[in-house]
């Protein structure tokens, strides 16, 4: 059955190449002459689709050495313990399979993906590699890094950055906009707007996306076996596997059994991930439940083969591996019952200087401190960084976020960067000292990782070992903590509350021991927090689990048939939730991946000094944009920078933006813009009026919603 879905997806990808008049045009007599020209086309396919080589990994690169490959590769002198183990593992495995790598963050997991995926492309004939992300500023810093490792192999392949904004990355619209004619023949890395198109971009030897762009290979709609055909033949790689919901995590499993059962190699990463998710994990790709060694080795890498012909999953084998470095982390528990606490912690972590992360849940909270921040500190010492910033600020805060913070980072001190949850995961920067809301343990030690992560000659006395300061709650009598209505939202009481239980008597973290030590309690069954919690944490529970299996059963709806059970492909598309007309970047689809209410995206404008033009919100955006005509080549990439997507969690405000959003007649003849929907602020920098709300937008603030 894996067979036939993957040879369906061949044949639809056929009848598309089949159907492009661009290679097979209708000229020369019927049938002979049609027939002699088209076979004289055949080998322009690949051409015509943009795929100039399959990506082939270098044959010795298991042979040379985890020195020779890291060197080569990632320009790293001396691997660490676990990027050695990683390569090693790799190495000696003798067909497809699931790894899982656990280790602490900053301890090179990407560089030791990427070797993996190398060596058991090489070894295994695989000619492609996915590599995907929880988000669309992690899949875009990753993007880089890829492209970087592909150049040091000296690689001729196309490649494919794909998620809903992908053509507004620089490095991938740069490569978009320089590709050949499809006669002619590249060296390098090129990219393809054939690929570009609906369903396609799995297709492309060398793949980073957003997680989404997997899951939808799990989900029971019509084009689903292109996607799966997109992923036979690669190394799929998966970053930040422990992030994901129950709903998420239910289509990852679905899609792993798919992907174990066509053999493919999949590699997992994670700092956090709890036992039982691994365990999980394991049994989808494998088949069955596997006997995994219990252990508290960490850092740690987990090997299970995929199913053969019997589907019969061969032993678990673990492997263990030192931490490249022991890290002790001061943390204190700070509630905050008003809004200078957090203002005078901050001031005191500062006082030598330095450079403090401070991560908040929702936008509006961390909207509010930056404020209070900037009156304490001064305007240029604070940056603010959230999802709710047009696509243009965004892609400038987060390339000012590396280029401060990160490896090479010009370090402004003191400074202050506050954030949500954008600044969690896989972003490579480095702060001295870390204020957050209180969080689920395993996102705690990911918001960790964001400290201390490079070795920084300037940093004060003060903040020589890292501090961590957990706030954002409320002490209660005979009660587990308050916490702001937004952190309950995000994350639930349950798992808020037992973080809190095992962090109240802790002054000091050790990394990495502490790591699977405390995300395991957290996330077990084991008795937490005083006596006077307990009847609370039976209820949240309760509360937890229910809505667990309410997530599986949402993933269950949507998700294909198992292949271990489907008897014919007719059977994965009853009841398919998605038709073949469904694009994977609407509200809609995203929200089948990501279960939640669909968000609206507008262009967000203000109101220029006639109705026939609007001036773009972006900082460094001063040229008007045309309403009343087609703007020029320039103008659609201003226009395209102002996306931005309005927050769901108001029906009111969703339903308003709707009736006021326009798509200006002109545009529609435009295949960038004919789907565009047009928000206009007031040219007085006033707010919009929309559901009861009052919207603002800043490219210091963002959209802030009032």
């Amino acid at each position: 059955m894996p067979a036939q879905l993957v040879q369906a997806g061949a044949v639809t990808l056929a009848d598309w190449l089949a159907s492009n008049e661009e290679l097979f045009p209708y000229e020369g007599r019927l049938p002979q002459g049609y027939l002699r020209t088209s076979a004289s086309r055949v080998g322009r396919a690949g051409a015509v689709m943009g795929v100039q080589a399959l990506w082939a990994p270098e044959q010795d690169s298991a042979r040379m050495g985890a020195h020779a490959l890291y060197r080569s590769r990632f320009g790293i002198g001396e691997p660490r313990a676990v990027q050695e183990s990683v390569y090693g593992l790799a190495c000696s495995v003798g067909g497809p399979g699931l790894m899982v790598i656990e280790a602490p963050m900053g301890e090179g997991k990407t560089e030791a993906a990427l070797a993996a995926a190398e060596v058991l492309a090489a070894r295994l004939g695989a000619n492609g590699v996915f590599f995907g992300l929880p988000t669309q500023a992690t899949a875009n810093q990753i993007f880089g890094r890829v492209l970087k490792w592909l150049k040091r192999q000296g690689a001729d392949t196309t490649v494919a950055l794909a998620h809903g904004k992908a053509a507004r990355q620089e490095d991938y619209r740069a490569l978009l906009n320089s590709t050949v004619g499809v006669d002619e023949c590249a060296a390098g890395t090129v990219a393809s707007k054939w690929i570009q198109g609906r369903y396609r971009s799995l297709l492309a030897p060398v793949v980073v996306a957003t997680v989404d762009q997997l899951l939808l290979a799990g989900l029971a709609s019509r084009y689903v076996s292109v996607r799966m055909l997109g992923l036979a033949g690669k190394v799929v790689v998966l970053d930040e596997v422990h992030a994901y919901d129950a709903y998420m995590s239910g289509l990852l499993q679905g899609v792993l059994a798919w992907l174990g059962a066509c053999g493919v190699p999949v590699v997992l990463l994670s700092a956090t991930l709890p036992a039982q998710q691994r365990a999980q994990l394991v049994h989808a790709y494998g088949g069955r439940q596997a006997e995994l060694e219990e252990s508290a080795a960490y850092p740690r890498m987990t090997w299970v083969h995929a199913p053969d012909a019997e589907g019969e999953v061969a032993e678990s084998e673990i492997v263990s591996a030192q931490a490249a470095r022991g890290l002790s982390v001061n943390v204190q528990m700070l509630p905050e019952p008003d809004d200078t606490t957090v203002v005078n912690r901050a001031r005191a972590l500062l006082a030598e200087g330095g450079c403090l992360l401070v991560i908040r849940n929702t936008v509006a909270r961390a909207q509010e401190l930056a404020g209070q921040l900037r009156k304490a500190l001064g305007e240029d010492s604070v940056t603010l960084m959230h999802a709710r910033f047009t696509v243009a600020d965004r892609r400038h805060l987060e390339t000012s976020l590396v280029n401060q913070f990160g490896p090479d980072g010009t370090r402004p001190a003191p400074h202050v960067v506050v954030a949500t949850q954008v600044a969690e995961q896989s972003l490579d920067v480095s702060f001295d000292a870390l204020i957050t809301d209180l969080c689920p343990i395993d996102l705690l030690f990911q918001r960790i990782g964001r400290m201390h992560r490079h070795p920084a000659g300037d940093r004060p006395q003060l903040l020589n070992l890292p501090h961590v300061v957990v706030t954002g709650y409320q002490p209660a009598p005979d009660a587990p903590p308050q916490t702001p209505r937004g952190s309950c939202t995000v994350y639930g009481d349950h798992l808020l509350w037992r973080t809190a239980a095992v962090l109240l008597d802790r002054t000091v973290l050790e990394l990495p021991h502490s790591i699977p030590a405390l995300v395991n309690r957290v996330y077990s069954t084991e008795r937490l927090g005083p006596d006077s919690w307990q009847e609370h944490l039976a209820i949240a529970a309760q509360e937890d689990q229910a809505k667990r299996e309410w997530m599986k059963a949402q993933a269950h709806q949507v998700a294909l048939t198992n292949p271990h059970e489907v008897a014919s492909l007719a059977e994965l598309h009853k009841d398919a939730p998605l038709s073949g007309e469904d694009d994977e970047n609407t509200p809609q689809v995203q929200a089948l991946v990501r279960l939640g209410k669909p968000s609206l995206e507008v262009i967000l404008l203000r109101a220029g000094t006639s109705e026939s033009i609007a001036m773009p919100v972006s900082q460094g955006a001063d040229a008007s944009v045309p309403l009343d005509r087609l703007p020029d080549a320039q103008g659609i990439e201003t226009v395209l920078d102002q996306a931005i997507r309005l927050p769901s969690w108001s029906d009111k405000l969703t339903a308003a933006a709707r009736e006021a959003a326009f798509t200006p007649e002109p545009w529609k003849k435009s295949s960038w813009l004919n789907s565009a929907q047009v928000l206009l602020l007031p040219a007085d920098g006033q707010p919009l009026r929309l559901g009861g709300l009052n919207l603002t937008y800043c490219p210091t603030e963002g959209l802030t919603v009032a």
